[in-house]
């Protein structure tokens, strides 16, 4: 129970990370839980910046999930009114001959799909 108590905690029970559960007044936002990392917000280009310790959730996996390189995906396409992209993939990177066809009607190809958000100025 005290690790579920730590991984998932309770409404209002004081420990980091717990839900709020209650109404604000007016004018005070919701309590929303954020991770501010101690990034240059100058250079947010570098694929190299996504390592080490302030890369929070980089050696992240699934249950199940194998481990394997993983690729860059160009964006070629941005929404500035929501949050959304559009990237290109090409399955021939993978060198396999389930994604090197045509996929026939009665299968499926599930993709997982790993996304690291750069905030720039997340204050401002």
């Amino acid at each position: 129970e005290e690790r579920n108590a730590v991984l998932v905690p309770a409404p209002n029970s004081g420990i980091p990370g717990a839900p709020a559960n209650w109404v604000p007044p007016p004018g005070m936002e919701t309590h929303v839980s954020v991770l501010f990392l101690d990034l240059n917000a100058d250079d947010l280009s570098a694929n190299e910046q996504l390592i080490g310790p302030h890369a929070s959730g980089v050696n992240s996996i699934l249950p199940k999930e194998h481990g394997s390189q993983f690729f860059y995906l160009p964006i070629i396409k941005h929404s500035k009114d929501e949050i959304s992209a559009t990237a290109a993939w090409d399955s021939s990177v993978h060198d396999s001959v389930h994604l090197n066809r045509v996929t026939p009607q009665n299968e499926r190809i599930y993709l997982i799909l790993k996304i690291t958000v750069q905030l720039s100025h997340p204050a401002a």
